[in-house]
């Protein structure tokens, strides 16, 4: 046990979890993630890699076209390049039961 001091000057005692428990925990936040939109790329029993893909919709920016004369279509441009890049993520579970969410910027 570990005892973690909030800033109201109270002490929180950290459990350790079993396997079983974070395991369960770990696929209940991973189901959670694939219905906003992750995928999983990788999975292990305490983490995974996670990515997201952002899309552009170009109906909408074609129509936006027309009323703009054609100035519309800088944002359309840098709006696709920016969605080109997929979000990747690693989520873990600790031993305390705590789920992180880790950017990986490569």
């Amino acid at each position: 046990m570990i005892q973690k001091k909030n800033h109201n000057k109270e002490s929180k005692i950290l459990e350790l979890k079993d396997d079983a428990k974070r395991k369960s925990e770990f696929e209940i936040c991973l189901i959670d993630l694939t219905k906003l939109g992750y995928t999983v790329e990788t999975k292990n029993d305490f983490d995974a890699i996670l990515s997201q893909k952002h899309t552009t919709n170009h109906i909408l920016h074609f129509i936006l076209l027309f009323p703009t004369f054609g100035i519309w279509i800088i944002p359309w441009i840098i709006l696709t390049l920016i969605n080109k890049k997929t979000d990747r993520r690693i989520l873990l579970i600790d031993s305390y039961g705590k789920i992180h969410l880790i950017p990986l910027n490569l």
